[in-house]
Parts: C-alpha cells; structure tokens; sequence
C-alpha cells in the first residue's frame, strides 16, 4: 500500500538527485522548449506524478507502476535475470491526473 505523505517525500526527494548529464547548450535549447529549466520541469514533472499516484482511485495503477520500477532496476543492476512484468492492464495515458 502506498503511504502518499512518504511517496511525495520521495518524489521529491528523486527530482533532486537525479543525475543530469546536458552540457549548457542542450539546457538552453530544452529551456527554450518547456518555458523553464530542465531541473524546474524534471522536478515539477515529478512533484505531480507523486500527488496523482498518491490520490486514493489512482494507488492501484501507481503500484504496478512502482512494482515495474523495482524490477527494472533488480535486471538492469543484475540482481534479477527476469525482464521486467507489466502488471497493470488497463491504463490509459491520463488515468494518473
């Protein structure tokens, strides 16, 4: 079961360190496009994926979702040869809002 307050923490918490490799022209080109930086869109992006995932109608999609996240990472860092399972079956593109 997700716990929202704990999974907005770690949203959070994700949109400061994630490792960001664009050289100062890329940000530029991809300040330009999204009206704001790439840190500012990467952090607000993650922000609302937290709120949505945590609203009560939506907690079922998001824990598949977060399931398929642990075992990506479980295969790509080796601790699993099992290519990750997509668990959720009905989910359209704006079922998290």
């Amino acid at each position: 079961m997700i716990i929202p307050d704990r999974l907005q923490e770690m949203m959070a918490l994700f949109s400061t360190v994630l490792p960001r490799t664009g050289d100062t022209k890329q940000n530029k080109v991809l300040e330009k496009r999204f009206g704001m930086s790439p840190d500012e869109f990467i952090r607000l992006s993650l922000m609302q994926l937290g709120l949505d995932c945590s609203k009560p109608e939506n907690q079922e999609v998001a824990e598949g979702y977060f399931n398929f996240i642990v075992q990506a990472i479980m295969y790509f860092t080796g601790e699993s040869d099992d290519y990750p399972e997509i668990e959720i079956t009905d989910m359209p593109h704006d079922k998290l809002s």
